[in-house]
């Protein structure tokens, strides 16, 4: 499984988001901030090598580094909430059938199709 963590270095004003697979480290992304040679130096001493040792770094450097849980903090979108709800509509009205779009209907929702082309009015 896969984990991610956002780690907030305090004094350096820097965001790193940090992958774990199947509690092992994986990858370092820069999201935010400038790193100085100082920060660069210490990613080893911030950064733990296994998942389990998160608790204990979080001890060990409070106050200086914010470690966040971003598989926790994510929720659904409203676009998945409609889609969802549409689906069920979907269903229950069309005998439990799925929603299936044709090239027909991709092709009707395409700017190409609307009334108004390059600034002159079909006809």
């Amino acid at each position: 499984m896969t984990n991610h963590y956002n780690i907030h270095l305090v004094k350096a004003k820097t965001d790193l988001k940090v992958t774990y697979r199947d509690g092992k480290f994986r990858k370092l992304e820069h999201l935010r901030g400038a790193l100085d040679q100082e920060s660069l130096n210490a990613m080893g001493r911030v950064v733990p090598k296994e998942e389990q040792w998160m608790e204990l770094f979080k001890v060990n450097w409070q106050g200086k580094v914010i470690y966040t849980d971003l598989s926790e903090a994510k929720e659904v979108s409203l676009f998945s909430k409609f889609n969802s709800v549409w689906f069920q509509f979907f269903a229950k009205e069309n005998n439990g059938t799925k929603p299936k779009f044709t090239e027909c209907g991709r092709k009707s929702t395409k700017p190409d199709n609307c009334l108004f082309k390059r600034g002159k009015q079909r006809r």
